[in-house]
């Protein structure tokens, strides 16, 4: 994890305090520990072989890829060198991206390889780096970071998250969200870009210690200045436009409160102005983090963390998200920003779709991620250690309402109920990466 995401992690939830507490309970989980047995080839991993899925699910341990297989529960180990994390597959599922972040280092770069093992390729080469103050600032400048990579539908595309765009004094930039303190290079705030999935390694600088701006990525959004940045990317599938949900994270109040937030990044394909739809309340006291779309893009579950718990929930969406209400700024403007390149985003706010969440389960639970036929993939942190489970989910039959006689009114009708279909099942046991979230392969 690096320095910033750990800082707003723990600033942002006390998950230390909390983890101890949970370590001094031991929780106890409701699987026979006898089902479970080490597959060899997995990184000291053991699996529950009597549990069955269709496909196989691409995990980090120890920073090592692993494909988990449903059919037999074995693990194939993809690399060994401890240094890929956050992996995401093209949609022919020929290749993974991937952050790639040596143990130690002070930056990370973009990288593919493909599904099968192999060597990896780089997509930026942020290990060049300017280890110098030039202004006699004390603040050593361009330390570059990327993660969280995602690939567009027709697979040309890698979108991911960078600090390329935060404020700089040699690069002349000033984040758009708060350009009071936006020129201190020492701001890594990860904002999501976009570069072809094709493109040769891009130096985050040139040799000379100047900024690389000809190889640039292209700036899709700009992150809430100082909080840390965005994360959590997923992009929608069975649209026409470019829709990426995201966790927002940003300061509120008058204490300024870290609050998270989840987002939804739509980029028209008629080459109009993006927007940028907030999706739940900035509430201090109710993180929202780690949203992901299910396969119809028609729901989003993400993980709620409230009065010490992460539960997970589901957030039924229209098959055209509705704007809301613009966001106004304080001088009484439109919440709006320009990117660089000279395009702009406006921001708006929809909290309709928040209000018919349902809750799914309770627990310390993070990551979730869809499979095929309703399957739900999570990690969840019991007995010491975060693992894989599965789930089923169940949608039950809205109750349509009683039609009004005379002189009454009608009787409105229910939602659909959206439950577990059963118990979660532990899929593997002696623990896994917390921090990347599960890939279901169609294999």
């Amino acid at each position: 994890m690096s320095a910033q995401y750990f800082w707003r992690w723990a600033k942002l939830t006390g998950w230390v305090a909390l983890i101890m507490l949970l370590l001094a309970l031991q929780a106890c989980g409701g699987n026979d520990n006898n089902n479970f047995s080490p597959n060899g080839n997995g990184g000291n991993v053991s699996t529950n072989r009597a549990v069955a899925f269709s496909g196989s699910v691409l995990f980090v341990k120890g920073g090592n890829l692993l494909v988990l297989h449903g059919k037999d529960e074995s693990v194939t180990a993809l690399t060994s060198n401890g240094s890929a994390f956050q992996p995401s597959v093209s949609p022919t599922g020929s290749t993974i991206a991937f952050e790639l972040r040596a143990p130690g280092s002070d930056y990370s770069d973009l990288a593919t390889m493909p599904l099968g093992g192999g060597s990896a390729t780089l997509h930026t080469y942020d290990r060049l780096l300017c280890k110098c103050d030039p202004d006699k600032s004390g603040v050593f400048h361009y330390q570059f970071w990327v993660g969280n990579p995602i690939w567009t539908a027709d697979g040309k595309q890698l979108i991911y998250l960078s600090d390329f765009y935060k404020g700089g004094r040699q690069q002349g930039l000033a984040n758009q969200t708060c350009t009071y303190y936006s020129q201190n290079d020492s701001i890594q705030d990860l904002g999501i870009v976009e570069e072809p999935a094709s493109a040769q390694p891009i130096p985050a600088i040139s040799a000379t210690g100047q900024v690389n701006w000809p190889d640039r990525p292209k700036q899709l959004s700009w992150p809430y200045c100082y909080a840390g940045g965005d994360q959590d990317l997923s992009l929608r599938p069975g649209v026409s436009d470019t829709e990426i949900l995201f966790t927002s994270f940003r300061y509120v109040g008058n204490n300024d409160v870290v609050a998270a937030q989840i987002s939804l990044l739509i980029i028209p394909n008629d080459g109009s102005p993006s927007r940028i739809i907030q999706l739940s309340p900035p509430d201090p006291n109710a993180v929202l983090l780690e949203p992901s779309w299910s396969p119809d893009g028609r729901y989003i579950t993400y993980i709620r963390r409230a009065s010490g718990q992460d539960n997970l929930y589901i957030m039924p969406v229209d098959a055209t998200i509705q704007n809301g209400t613009p966001n106004m700024l304080d001088n009484g403007l439109p919440e709006k920003y320009t990117l660089e390149g000279g395009s702009s985003t406006t921001y708006y706010t929809n909290m309709s779709y928040y209000a018919a969440s349902q809750k799914l389960a309770s627990g310390i639970i993070g990551q979730p991620a869809w499979g095929g036929q309703n399957q739900l993939f999570f990690v969840e942190f019991e007995n010491n250690a975060f693992n894989l489970y599965l789930a089923k989910v169940k949608f039950s039959a809205s109750t349509p309402g009683a039609a009004a006689t005379p002189g009454a009114t009608a009787t409105p009708g229910s939602a659909p109920a959206i439950t577990l279909d059963g118990a979660p099942k532990q899929l593997t046991q002696n623990g896994i990466d917390g921090g990347s979230r599960p890939v279901w392969l169609n294999a």
